[in-house]
């Protein structure tokens, strides 16, 4: 089972054996979804892995799909003690250390290293890290943008999980916060009341994330489940008792374009590690290595009932050669991942 260390019983010192790789998230809540996969990529390289992420994450059950893995240390250390801990004894004898959020307050070349040590980084949005992105810089996809040459590892593992079959009142889910700038949630409203109008309607809507809808219609309180900001466990067991993600971005809002230009959303990790097909604009689609075998794409906001429509009448059989599909690509990116980190290491 995983070990579970404070940071004040072990004098603030992560748990670092001759074989490890630290991985620290630097976020106090935004970007910890991504230290699931990243701890897996490390694993599969053959290293133990000392995770250094706040106690509050740890709770919500970040990690509770990683059992009996005793080569998993989450360190219960605080951000502060982190960075005291990195300026002082440096990685200790860890073999490197991947920080999962690029952050510009955390001054890489003040940690002192040993012979072969290296640090690694991911950028979450190019345009706000451009000045402290380099070659070896690691992006969850590919950028779109000449300037910047980035190196690939997408984290999309939270745990071992049983596919299941299409449900038969479909149960659509949407992750995130409840604002705009993220996205549309007027368009589900939209789309739901055209269903409802023609007579379809098989399905519910679950809506995690903060924020509220106000503008939800009474007429379709019965279909939809509004969650709020739920912990990590929780979370984990809503998407995969769902049956289609909806991403909810818009082709329109142009803060939208941040997604399939300089940064990425965290609704892409979810689809593919739970292998649950996107109903998504498709604008977003191709970039993201979303096509027609493995999700429902549509080209304009107004046809989004048409293709929640399409999904609740696609068959089991239909459903099921979607996912597999939907799995066939996130294996091919998990390899190209893990060979692309491989040699990050190894350079």
């Amino acid at each position: 089972m995983l070990k579970f260390l404070n940071g004040n019983d072990l004098k603030v010192r992560p748990k670092i054996d001759d074989n490890t790789f630290l991985l620290w998230e630097p976020c106090s809540r935004n970007h910890a979804e991504v230290t699931p996969g990243y701890t897996k990529y490390l694993l599969d390289l053959g290293y133990s892995v000392s995770v250094m992420v706040e106690p509050e994450r740890i709770d919500e059950g970040l990690f509770s799909q990683f059992w009996k893995n005793k080569r998993v240390y989450l360190n219960r250390i605080r951000r502060k003690d982190v960075k005291r801990f990195l300026l002082k004894h440096g990685l200790a004898d860890a073999k490197g250390m991947l920080i999962s959020t690029l952050n510009g307050k955390i001054r890489l070349e003040n940690i002192p290293l040993k012979a072969g040590q290296k640090i690694l980084s991911v950028s979450h949005d190019i345009k706000d890290d451009a000045a402290l992105i380099d070659e070896k810089t690691i992006t969850l996809r590919r950028m779109c943008d000449d300037r910047f040459k980035t190196v690939i590892v997408n984290p999309h593992y939270f745990g071992d999980f049983t596919k299941l079959s299409k449900n038969r009142t479909v149960n659509f889910i949407s992750v995130g916060a409840l604002s705009k700038k993220r996205r549309n949630m007027s368009l589900l409203i939209e789309a739901a009341q055209k269903l409802c109008q023609t007579g379809v309607c098989n399905f519910r809507i679950t809506v995690i994330g903060k924020g509220t809808i106000r503008s939800l219609p009474k007429n379709l309180l019965q279909f939809f489940r509004i969650l709020g900001r739920l912990d990590f466990q929780n979370m984990y067991k809503e998407i995969q008792q769902s049956d289609f993600y909806l991403p909810l971005l818009d082709p329109m809002i142009s803060k939208h374009d941040r997604y399939i230009t300089t940064g990425t959303s965290g609704s892409f990790q979810l689809i593919y590690g739970f292998l649950k097909p996107p109903i998504i604009a498709s604008r977003f689609a191709p970039i993201n290595g979303f096509d027609v075998t493995n999700s429902i794409i549509y080209e304009n906001n107004a046809d989004l009932a048409k293709a929640m429509e399409k999904a609740i009448r696609m068959t089991a059989e239909d459903y099921s050669t979607m996912q597999n599909n939907l799995e066939f690509y996130t294996e091919k990116l998990y390899r190209e991942s893990l060979e692309n980190l491989r040699q990050l290491i190894e350079a």
